[in-house]
């Protein structure tokens, strides 16, 4: 795994996604638009109706954290990886470069 400079962690349940912090404590809660159904169905493990990822958007690397799992978490799958990363795009990265 390379070195992660910004990692956003993402809990994605079926109904929305909460972008929180170290601690788990929520700093945003945006819309779910199906991710959890999609990460489901490309092979993404859910626990408790939930899926933790470690997102490293400027490596392209998605990770997924389950307990008693390494605490970097394991890759998601390449077709998983590309929905996350393009629901990052759309809903969590939105800054403007002028």
């Amino acid at each position: 795994m390379t070195p992660w400079l910004v990692i956003e962690r993402l809990l994605v349940y079926r109904d929305a996604v909460h972008q929180v912090d170290e601690q788990a404590i929520v700093l945003e809660v945006l819309p779910a638009d199906a991710l959890y159904r999609d990460l489901v169905l490309a092979g993404a493990p859910d626990t408790a109706d939930m899926i933790d990822l470690l997102v490293d958007a400027a490596a392209r690397q998605v990770h997924v954290r389950v307990p008693d799992g390494p605490p970097g978490g394991t890759p998601l799958p390449p077709r998983a990886t590309q929905r996350v990363l393009a629901y990052y795009g759309t809903q969590v990265d939105t800054c403007e470069v002028p």
